[in-house]
């Protein structure tokens, strides 16, 4: 099982998380964000605030990672094991008890949805779902080689140790843009020319489906390895229009999700 476990504003992050560390960046968890709150309907996001006590909705989208080493028992919520060699999702096996970041989702929607539920209660269930529509979206939060999602591959990224998750969280996003605006510039532009036959197809699909879809990922590209296992620029390169996807596919259906849930 992974130590923790979508999408470091760049400009803010002065030195690398240590090795191990499993989590998107903040930058990813941002672009997310700020993707949903575009499409988010007015009703919508008057009720998000008010919840959030008016604090901004990109800012809260990092909240759980901050609360993860005093709440050890929300660490399993970030990722689901789906090794990469399954053709399926099984509940049972892969998230017993709904204790990974799919029955997180599923769990959290629930209690958003419900106005009978406590306002402490709903406003925690909103961070929640900021954030781990985001982490589900990280394909090394669904895919495994029974190295604990990437965590314990080790690769030199130009030379330097690290380790493929990490490579994940961190330098797949950083190689797509130069700073946080440039990031969500470059996905806004990307989401306006989309068919919205696609959106639609995004928003209709489940969060087991977004997880299999993950995990296809992780099969494909991110653990398509050199045998020396050095990797550089022209890896990273080469993972950028999948994750300009997956980013953009949470901040489809992150949106989607609130509107549902926030619906008068």
């Amino acid at each position: 099982m992974r130590a923790f476990l979508p999408m470091l504003a760049l400009s803010l992050v002065t030195t690398p998380p240590p090795t191990g560390t499993l989590f998107w960046s903040a930058a990813g968890h941002h672009a997310v964000a700020s993707l949903a709150w575009a499409r988010l309907a007015p009703a919508t996001r008057e009720r998000v605030l008010e919840l959030l006590d008016g604090e901004d909705f990109v800012h809260a989208s990092t909240w759980a990672d901050s609360v993860r080493p005093s709440r050890r028992a929300t660490a399993p919520w970030h990722y689901v094991n789906i090794a990469i060699w399954e053709n399926r999702y099984d509940a049972r096996r892969h998230c017993p008890e709904g204790n990974c970041v799919i029955g997180a989702i599923e769990k959290f929607e629930r209690v958003l949805s419900d106005p009978r539920e406590s306002r402490p209660d709903r406003e925690e269930a909103l961070r929640f779902l900021i954030h781990f529509v985001g982490d589900i979206h990280q394909p090394l939060h669904a895919g495994d080689r029974s190295d604990r999602g990437g965590n314990d591959t080790e690769v030199f990224l130009d030379g330097r140790k690290t380790n493929l998750h990490r490579v994940w969280d961190f330098d797949v996003v950083e190689v797509l843009a130069t700073s946080e605006e440039g990031l969500v510039a470059r996905l806004r532009q990307r989401m306006d020319q989309l068919p919205e036959s696609v959106v639609r197809e995004w928003e209709s699909a489940t969060p087991s489906q977004w997880a299999m879809e993950g995990q296809q990922l992780a099969r494909t590209n991110a653990y398509r390895l050199p045998d020396d296992s050095r990797i550089g620029r022209a890896y990273l390169e080469g993972q950028a229009d999948a994750i300009e996807i997956a980013l953009l596919k949470g901040g489809v259906r992150l949106a989607a999700l609130l509107n549902r849930s926030l619906s008068p």
